[in-house]
């Protein structure tokens, strides 16, 4: 797994309230919010890429955790999110997500 000093970028972004939230129920109807950095499509599967709870991280860290949840579709038309990614996809996503963040903004 990559190390947190790599995502340096991302806690700024997360500091400065980039971030959209999110709230997402438990299978015990207990929520708990995240930071939703963004939607990444890898084999024909999509994930959220999440922070935790953006009061949770410390303004003083130039580091934040970042986690992944399958994103999987539900006939009714819902999404349900799986904590079930081996950790191969993981280090793709972290890959992923790194060459994205490069990525000049075209402002």
């Amino acid at each position: 797994m990559p190390h947190p000093n790599e995502y340096k970028a991302l806690a700024g972004d997360a500091q400065r309230g980039a971030l959209g939230e999110i709230e997402l129920i438990d299978e015990e109807g207990n929520a708990r919010r995240f930071g939703h950095l963004l939607t990444l499509e890898h084999n024909n599967a999509s994930y959220l890429a999440l922070t935790a709870d953006p009061e949770v991280n410390s303004p003083d860290s130039d580091e934040i955790s970042v986690g992944f949840l399958r994103i999987v579709p539900q006939p009714d038309g819902s999404d349900v999110y799986k904590d079930d990614v081996p950790e191969p996809v993981v280090e793709e996503l972290f890959a992923k997500l790194n060459e994205l963040m490069d990525e000049p903004d075209d402002e």
